[in-house]
């Protein structure tokens, strides 16, 4: 066999196994399961209590409060306008528990550049929190 047919041979191989790889390497990561739990900074509407809420993905807020037992237990919010920690108003509905909204605007500017509040995101500097809504 000529050198060239050597080398052409060779480079073949080498793109097989390299394909073979990339192949079980993407195969591997698309089977990873994702987290079905998250920690919320959040807190009780009802007593007040500073909560962090260890939660299933599914869970909807309010959540049952550890201390005082209400299902009131609401996640903190961020504004990113005027970078306060709020919690939205709860929806109440007749014959059945309050929910949050699905999107929350500030109560304080009206801004919606808003989002879940994590106390270990350094973007998120607290400049206040705005009083709590009332519990139904």
């Amino acid at each position: 066999m000529s050198k060239e047919k050597k080398n052409l041979a060779l480079g073949a191989v080498a793109v097989v196994v390299l394909a073979a790889a990339a192949f079980m390497l993407f195969q591997s990561r698309s089977t990873a399961e994702l987290p079905s739990q998250f920690v919320a900074d959040a807190v009780c509407l009802a007593c007040g209590s500073e909560v962090q809420a260890n939660r299933e993905l599914t869970d909807r807020p309010p959540w049952k409060c550890p201390g005082c037992g209400e299902r009131a237990v609401c996640p903190w919010m961020y504004c990113y306008d005027c970078q306060r920690r709020f919690v939205p108003a709860p929806i109440k509905h007749e014959g059945e528990p309050p929910t949050m909204p699905a999107i929350a605007a500030c109560p304080q500017c009206g801004g919606t550049s808003t989002g879940s509040y994590v106390a270990e995101d350094p973007d998120q500097v607290v400049q206040g929190d705005l009083p709590l809504p009332k519990w139904p």
